[in-house]
């Protein structure tokens, strides 16, 4: 079965859910309950939760299925991918990579986290100078948008 594809602002607020240490039962219930004043309370209070709650409500047995099973962008921006790498992995741009408007460098990631966004960002973006440190147990990488052939 193919994972489940997610638009890039609903994906990031599910992952903003997650990022507050909620299991994945839980984040399914905040969603299950709809309620945009429990998320301000709990999550974010300075971000409108009705789009992603309206989405929710269309699509929940797809939001579901990614919670529990995985999923993937179906489209992700320059901006989204620093957004999921502030959200997602605790990265900050300048402080632990480079961004040069294209190109992300210096990127580095425990193997399994590694892997975990090779799954999230869509064949639009490319990984390249993938370098394993067995002795770190991480890897360096960088991510750049493919150019159209």
């Amino acid at each position: 079965m193919e994972q489940a594809k997610l638009p890039q602002p609903y994906a990031l607020r599910m992952e903003l859910i997650r990022s507050k240490g909620y299991s994945d039962l839980e984040v399914i219930s905040f969603i299950e309950r709809g309620n945009g004043e429990e998320l301000k309370s709990h999550v974010d209070p300075e971000l409108n939760w009705g789009d992603f709650l309206e989405y929710a409500r269309e699509n929940f047995r797809k939001l579901k299925t990614a919670i529990l099973e995985g999923y993937q962008f179906n489209f992700i921006t320059a901006g989204g991918i620093q957004n999921l790498l502030r959200i997602r992995f605790s990265l900050q741009l300048e402080q632990d990579y480079r961004f040069d408007g294209v190109t992300f460098e210096g990127l580095r990631l425990k193997s399994q986290d590694y892997q975990l966004l090779r799954s999230l960002v869509p064949e639009h973006w490319s990984f390249f100078d993938v370098r394993r440190d067995e002795s770190a147990g991480d890897i360096g990488f960088g991510i750049k948008l493919q150019s159209g052939n």
